[in-house]
């Protein structure tokens, strides 16, 4: 049996393929768009995203383009968190981060055309979905992305104003959580199953937040050959972490209980997939 990493590590390969051949215009621009994008690292969104396809009941063939809308809408907001006015990052999936390749004005734009072509290839007609279906995730990713989502959260961590571990919860699920979170959802709103959309949304709120945790606890124990970023980034810019507030071991004993609740969610499945494999995955990466 193929081990999950290898599964997913497949499954990465195939869809940067995919993105590549979108991001394929000898321009500048998707010059600087195809380097942030492909290849697409862990890709725990898109592969997310067709794991919710499959549950709903869809085939292999309608995953690739929602999957890839994840993972372009991701790296969007990696090129914008990684820039000068933001967390002025200098590494990213192990090379420099856009705006040290190319340079700021280029970078600004390669997120913006990525979110756009995220939400181009989510709205393109297709018999494969229903229309509705469409709408609905549309409509969720757009506000996970706005001023009540993604974007709130960047406001939050840059305003330096979270004290708290409820503080700390709320702007990592703004900031991380809606995504995964939204990802999770896909099938269900696609296919209109209220009951499995609930049941993804509570899945992908635990997962986002196991998710950010483990990243946490990897800026203090990774190092930048295993993770691909700056090591003790969240340090050098004086951010509240969850080690930060919980301790390295708190931390450790938060991301046992996400995994347990997380789990419990999953039992409630007929069929659950790999989602078990990528909640272990998520909790115990090195990268």
């Amino acid at each position: 049996m193929t081990s999950f990493p290898l599964l997913l590590k497949d499954f990465a390969e195939n869809l940067d393929a995919f993105m590549g051949q979108i991001l394929s215009r000898p321009s500048r621009l998707d010059q600087a768009m195809r380097y942030s994008a492909v290849p697409s690292g862990k890709a725990i969104r898109g592969f997310l995203a067709g794991e919710s396809l499959h549950l709903a009941g869809f085939s292999q063939d309608t995953v690739w383009g929602v999957a890839a809308a994840f993972e372009l809408f991701h790296t969007y907001s990696l090129i914008h968190d990684d820039l000068p006015c933001m967390d002025n990052a200098d590494l990213r999936r192990g090379r420099p981060t856009c705006h040290l390749a190319f340079d700021e004005a280029t970078a600004v734009l390669a997120g913006d055309a990525l979110q756009a072509e995220a939400f181009a290839l989510l709205s393109a007609p297709t018999p494969l979905f229903p229309i509705q279906g469409q709408m609905r995730l549309i409509h969720r990713l757009a506000l996970s992305a706005g001023h009540c989502g993604m974007a709130l959260g960047q406001a939050i961590d840059i305003a330096g104003t979270v004290t708290t571990l409820q503080d700390l919860k709320t702007m990592h699920h703004l900031k991380t959580g809606v995504l995964i979170q939204t990802a999770a959802m896909a099938g269900g709103l696609l296919r209109g199953d209220e009951a499995l959309t609930r049941t993804m949304e509570t899945f992908g709120a635990l997962l986002g937040l196991a998710f950010q945790v483990r990243d946490d606890l990897l800026d203090i124990d990774g190092c930048p050959q295993e993770t691909g970023k700056t090591a003790g980034q969240d340090h050098h810019n004086q951010r509240v972490t969850f080690v930060s507030v919980l301790g390295a071991a708190g931390s450790r004993d938060l991301l046992y209980d996400l995994e347990q609740q997380a789990g419990d969610c999953l039992k409630s499945l007929p069929n659950a997939g790999h989602l078990p494999d990528l909640l272990s995955f998520v909790i115990r990466r090195q990268w």
